[in-house]
């Protein structure tokens, strides 16, 4: 269980880090904006989904609270839409 924890922890660290350091300052608020879409989608979606018991998530954040994944639903996921977001090519490719 202590392995999981710690993974769970490095997840989050290491995705806000990267977030943190790797989004240009000219495109944050594009960043902000499809980070916050895509948790308040996640949010929703992944607590209907736990809910009728289609996923099921054995080491997780706050436990007691919640079936769904924070680490996944509210950081993983968000980041790497606001990095698909920031670093989609605007103009086609000839």
């Amino acid at each position: 269980m202590v392995l999981e924890n710690f993974i769970l922890y490095f997840v989050l660290i290491v995705f806000l880090l990267i977030l943190w350091k790797f989004i240009p300052p000219d495109k944050r608020r594009n960043a902000q904006v499809a980070f916050l879409s895509k948790q308040f989608l996640t949010w929703f979606s992944g607590l209907v989904v736990s809910n009728l018991g289609l996923i099921e998530y054995p080491v997780r954040f706050f436990p007691s609270v919640s079936k769904t994944s924070f680490s996944f639903e509210f950081v993983a996921y968000p980041v790497i839409c606001a990095f698909f977001n920031v670093y989609y090519p605007e103009a086609k490719a000839n």
